[in-house]
């Protein structure tokens, strides 16, 4: 199998409906999700432009759509939106930025692998990272000294016409399971297992310093909850973990390698290894299955799966250069560039990469004289209203002084959607009474 086309569209979202007055609001990351047998949704998180504050994530939207090229924004049900409440320990005003959910959802429709109806069909949830900054955000302070972190955990239902949040659940971030402190959420999508889901998880036992792990989510007592962890790495500082099932039923994982952290595998100028496990007893246990050295950027990384079972790895590549010719401080900025490299059957080694954006090629030089980002990449296998199975990989453009200081948008600035296409045949990701078997993502 090989990848045979990927799309280089134009940005599908820009600016969110309902942005407060003197407030600059813009789409940025996103993951979709399968909601019924021919419909998907479009979680997309919002990001406060003009500000000098690093990421200043606002809040979340689910965008219904059954059609790459038609998403409307006359369908956006809001998940969550930030707020000012005091400090729980210290009472001084916070304001709370509401990061990307992650998402797992059993379309309405849905049915186990033996035909049946799936029992949790038409319900999902949410994972919302919250992160208190000082009220008075004009000073571009990106956080407090000792800031209030939890989660957000939403439930969603979806009954073939309307998505709603049926309920959220404010969490600290050691009271999810004993014994464990659940540091932050994933960058890959929430997979089947079973009537389960699994997903990735930064995590750490109480008092200890974290790494990478799985999380089983479980429906009980009609709702999604975390029912168990289990480690993937050491405590090693990993974080944005990901996980796909091969093709075989083995479960895959990448992580980001933590930059800086005295318990990383390369010295503090590096961070650039493309770290693989994998599990062939549902997640208990995970070997190295591969860590390649020198090939991506310290950026955002995750192991995703095509539609037709192709597993491959998305990132930036480390060029060690910009587009001025410049060497960054380190290649945590060396963001210009997005590609994919499809892994050997085995997946111990990297095949040639594909580009999937290259911003100075597809948008000339950025207007404000400092790089172009394009990042996080997220992937899903969905079935639209023609039918077919699409894998679509979602990511975010925007210019590096947007996200780090007050700049404002550019005209590229958006959250983008492409299609990658393989040349094998498509394998659907659910079964509905139309026929199909399940293939688990």
């Amino acid at each position: 199998m090989a990848i045979s086309h990927v799309t280089r569209s134009p940005r599908r979202l820009v600016f969110p409906p309902g942005a407060p007055p003197g407030e600059m609001w813009v789409y940025q990351l996103a993951q979709a999700v399968q909601l019924g047998p021919n419909v998907a949704g479009l979680m997309v998180n919002i990001r406060r432009g003009g500000m000098n504050v690093v990421d200043l994530e606002v809040g979340n939207d689910m965008i219904l759509f059954d059609d790459l090229d038609h998403i409307d924004l006359s369908l956006v049900t809001p998940l969550s939106r930030s707020e000012t409440l005091p400090h729980p320990r210290t009472g001084e005003p916070n304001f709370l930025a509401k990061y990307p959910a992650s998402i797992g959802f059993v379309p309405a429709g849905a049915r186990r692998a033996d035909g049946s109806p799936h029992p949790h069909a038409g319900t999902g949830f949410g994972l919302v990272s919250v992160l208190g900054m000082p009220a008075d955000l004009s000073g571009g302070v990106t956080k407090l000294e000792k800031p209030y972190q939890c989660f957000e955990l939403q439930q969603y239902t979806f009954d073939g016409a309307t998505f709603r949040v049926t309920e959220t659940q404010v969490i600290e971030m050691d009271g999810f399971l004993p014994g464990w402190t659940i540091y932050n959420r994933p960058i890959g999508p929430p997979i089947p297992d079973g009537d389960d889901f699994v997903a990735g998880i930064v995590m750490g036992a109480h008092g200890q310093y974290h790494g990478s792990g799985m999380a089983r989510w479980r429906r009980t007592g009609g709702a999604w909850r975390l029912d168990r962890v289990t480690p993937i790495t050491d405590l090693d500082g990993s974080f944005e973990p990901s996980i796909v099932r091969d093709r075989d039923g083995s479960l895959v994982a990448c992580v980001r390698e933590a930059f800086g952290s005295p318990h990383a595998s390369q010295p503090i100028d590096h961070g650039n290894t493309v770290r693989l496990w994998r599990s062939t007893d549902g997640g208990e246990s995970w070997q190295r299955l591969a860590h390649v050295h020198g090939v991506r950027a310290s950026t955002p990384v995750s192991v995703n799966r095509a539609a037709d079972g192709l597993l491959y790895v998305a990132s930036n590549p480390d060029w060690r250069l910009d587009s001025f010719g410049n060497v960054p401080r380190h290649s945590i900025l060396l963001r210009e560039v997005l590609q994919l490299w499809p892994l050997s059957p085995d997946g111990t080694r990297l095949g040639g990469p594909v580009v999937i954006r290259d911003c100075n090629a597809d948008f000339g030089l950025p207007p404000g004289g400092t790089i172009w980002y394009a990042d996080h990449p997220i992937s899903t296998n969905l079935r639209l209203a023609d039918g077919r199975w699409h894998h679509v990989v979602c990511y975010r453009c925007l210019e590096q002084s947007e996200g780090r200081s007050d700049a404002p948008p550019t005209r590229f600035t958006g959250c983008y959607v492409e299609e990658v296409v393989g040349d094998g045949a498509a394998e659907p990701a659910w079964r509905f009474a139309d026929g199909g078997r399940v293939a688990v993502q």
